[in-house]
């Protein structure tokens, strides 16, 4: 039986010709309205064309500089100088033959010089996405009546720990990672594979060795994860616990208050597609006080301890994407520099080998940097546990020194008796 107070369950949208010939009868009356009225040309569409130009512009700017960087990084092979323009015509070349302007494994190089710069900007928009979110569940939280209740306060906490969630950014990384490691593989077989050779074995048998590696560390990793899950036997709050969930381990502490969130098993709400949000603050002083303001933390000096503890490590995890983005630029043009051969052949295939691994290494999401990551995630969740634990000492504290509407404190003297009259007592 389905509880009075659940979700209701969504029904599933069904075509029925009805719907379909209504659809058509639509997309009719669509196709005839004038290209002239359907393309006008706006102020707002305008001012849209012009960003999302200057966006393709910068994006092929960094695509064109980070390929011209792996090319120096990975130099062909000395080759006879392309032909003059009149005399490279197509009848002049084999039918198979590649362009003479293009040296082999240039696609493969290409390739991963987007997916580079793709995953730092992944990074950026990773900063944006997490500060959005932020700043919504506080704008949210800032609206409602102070004191929050107990399941609001709970509600809370899993949805700024919900926020902090780098999971799915950590695994669209090292989906590019391997992407950009096998491109560059390939680029170095196909570009040095004729006369390559590590450690005395052929390049094929040492890019077989190392795709072995690879599938190897895969398999860990997915081993890993499996058994990070909830055991089928054992409570949510353990399981939350025994895999480094931030979430189950926060919210238990406000269990014993309020019961749990009201949002517990819907998971991360979607976010609205245009929903106004203010921007995050610039300081962290801004920040803290609109964190005070979510929290109802403003007042003594006892709250804005407490506020300044949970203030450190959430905007510590707030940019850190924004840090990584800027080692990871700063040790890639590092590598550029001190790994480009000067003027002449390149060096022996090892060298060009410790190249690519070099990259490889810069752009990895290792298991030690995630879990570096979740350091700060943790540390707020323990200070948000606390002051779930904290709250009803703060409330109560603030109602015992606030006086009550109406009545004169407890300690203000009674008005002098006028001359004449004898004290209200002695009447009695």
């Amino acid at each position: 039986m389905e509880e009075p107070n659940g979700p209701k369950p969504k029904r599933k949208y069904v075509m029925t010709p009805d719907r379909k010939a209504k659809l058509m009868a639509n997309l009719e009356k669509a196709r005839l309205a004038p290209k002239e009225k359907v393309y006008r040309q706006t102020p707002k569409r305008y001012a849209a064309n012009l960003g999302n130009l200057e966006k393709a512009n910068a994006k092929a700017r960094q695509q064109s500089e980070l390929r011209a960087k792996l090319e120096g990084l990975f130099p062909a092979p000395q080759a006879p100088p392309p032909l003059p323009a009149p005399l490279a015509a197509p009848y002049l070349q084999p039918p198979d033959a590649p362009p003479s302007h293009q040296p082999s494994g240039a696609e493969e190089l290409g390739q991963a010089a987007a997916l580079i710069a793709k995953r730092l900007r992944k990074l950026r928009a990773a900063t944006r996405r997490e500060g959005r979110r932020i700043m919504r569940v506080l704008t949210a939280a800032i609206n409602r009546s102070h004191p929050l209740s107990p399941e609001e306060a709970c509600q809370l906490v899993r949805e700024l720990l919900q926020c902090l969630d780098g999971s799915r950014v950590v695994a669209e990384a090292r989906r590019l990672n391997d992407q950009i490691a096998q491109l560059l593989l390939k680029m170095l077989t196909t570009r040095y594979g004729p006369a390559a050779q590590v450690d005395g074995l052929p390049l094929a048998d040492a890019v077989a060795e190392l795709e072995a590696r690879r599938q190897q560390r895969e398999a860990k990793r997915a081993t890993r994860a499996t058994q990070a899950q909830v055991p089928p036997g054992g409570s949510e709050g353990a399981g939350a616990e025994a895999a480094g969930d931030p979430a189950g381990a926060a919210t238990a502490a406000g269990e014993a208050e309020g019961g749990k969130g009201q949002g517990e098993s819907e998971g991360q709400a979607k976010e609205p597609g245009k929903a106004s949000t203010p921007p995050l603050p610039k300081t962290e002083e801004e920040f803290q006080a609109l964190l005070g303001r979510a929290l109802d933390l403003e007042g003594d000096a006892e709250t804005q301890h407490l506020l300044s503890m949970l203030m450190a490590p959430l905007w510590e995890r707030l940019h850190w994407w924004t840090r990584r983005e800027e080692e990871e630029t700063g040790q890639l043009e590092q590598l550029f520099q001190e790994g480009a051969p000067a003027a002449g052949p390149p060096g022996s295939f090892d060298d060009l080998l410790n190249r690519m691994f070099d990259i490889n290494i810069v752009v990895g999401m290792a298991d030690t940097f995630v879990g570096t990551m979740n350091l700060p995630t943790n540390r707020i969740a323990g200070n948000l546990g606390w002051w779930l634990g904290q709250r009803a000492r703060i409330i109560e504290s603030r109602r015992q020194k606030s006086p009550i509407p109406g009545k004169p404190p407890a300690h203000a003297a009674s008005d002098p008796p006028t001359r004449g009259s004898a004290h209200p007592t002695a009447a009695a």
